[in-house]
Formats: structure tokens, C-alpha cells, sequence
């Protein structure tokens, strides 16, 4: 244009048509992109929600042992007070108290279960089954203790 005595300094172009293959190539490669990009967030997002969900179960678990110890303690408090208790008011030997307790216990638990209505359970009784009972829990024990009185201690360092 300059031999017509013309300088073009600048041109607005507002409607620029490439080929129809270009459009499709460049329409491809941003779709590809914002998939890849959808992809990364979904999958952070899901990673997040893991990561979360792993922390409440190790929350609840960490609780729930809280509440199972003190459960336990408030149970041997508990024992503690009424073999004292007993001791002291009727002049009861602990091992007399802990027979009264097995048998309130047995007798206890049969009750709770006949009123479930739920099951049928064949227990045997007599009069030798409480006593019966408490000798089997009572053996328990003292095999538990025999068995870890015969292991060895354990190595310092876990091996």
C-alpha cells in the first residue's frame, strides 16, 4: 500500500474464520484441557473426602476406647466399693463376695434373656450349676495367669 502513497499502522481484525479443521483441532484441545483439569478436582475433591472420612473413624475409635475404659474402671470402682462394702458390713471374704456377685450376675443374665423373648437357650441347672460356673471362671484365671507366668518376658526391643 505504501506505492499509493499509504501506511497501514494498525488493522482491527474482528472476525477471523480459520478452516474448519482448525476450529475442530483447537475446540479438542480446550476441551481436553478443561477435562484434565475436571479430573484433577474431582479427584482432589475425592481424596479430601477420604482423608476426612479416615480422620472421623479414627476419632470415633479413639472415643470409643475412652468410653470403654471408663466403662471398665466405673466396673471395677464398682466391684471394689461392694467387696468392701461387704467386708465391712457383714464380714464377708472378698472370695465370698465375688461367689454372691457370679451368682447375682448368672441369675441376672438369665432374667435379661428369658425376657428378651428372642432365643431359646438350653442352660443346665441344678443345684451345682452356679458353683459349676464359678469353678470354670475361676480355672479360666488361673490357667490365664499360669500361661503368662510360663512366657517368657518380652524382648525390648518387639523382636
Amino acid at each position: 500500500m505504501s506505492k499509493f502513497g499509504l501506511v497501514v499502522e494498525r488493522a482491527l481484525v474482528t472476525d477471523m474464520l480459520p478452516d474448519e479443521s482448525v476450529l475442530r483441532a483447537m475446540n479438542e484441545i480446550n476441551a481436553s484441557r478443561r477435562q484434565r483439569e475436571a479430573a484433577i478436582e474431582k479427584a482432589e475433591a475425592e481424596k479430601l473426602l477420604a482423608v476426612k472420612q479416615a480422620e472421623a473413624d479414627a476419632e470415633a475409635k479413639h472415643l470409643s476406647g475412652k468410653g470403654t475404659a471408663a466403662m471398665r474402671q466405673a466396673i471395677t470402682d464398682g466391684f471394689r466399693g461392694s467387696i468392701e462394702t461387704m467386708h465391712d458390713s457383714c464380714g464377708l471374704e472378698p472370695a465370698q463376695v465375688v461367689h454372691m456377685m457370679l451368682v447375682n450376675q448368672y441369675l441376672d443374665v438369665l432374667k435379661d434373656f428369658a425376657q428378651s423373648g428372642r432365643a431359646t437357650m438350653v442352660v443346665p441347672h441344678g443345684p451345682s450349676a452356679v458353683g459349676d460356673i464359678e469353678a470354670q471362671i475361676r480355672n479360666g484365671f488361673m490357667q490365664a495367669s499360669m500361661s503368662n507366668a510360663s512366657m517368657p518376658p518380652p524382648h525390648p526391643h518387639g523382636n
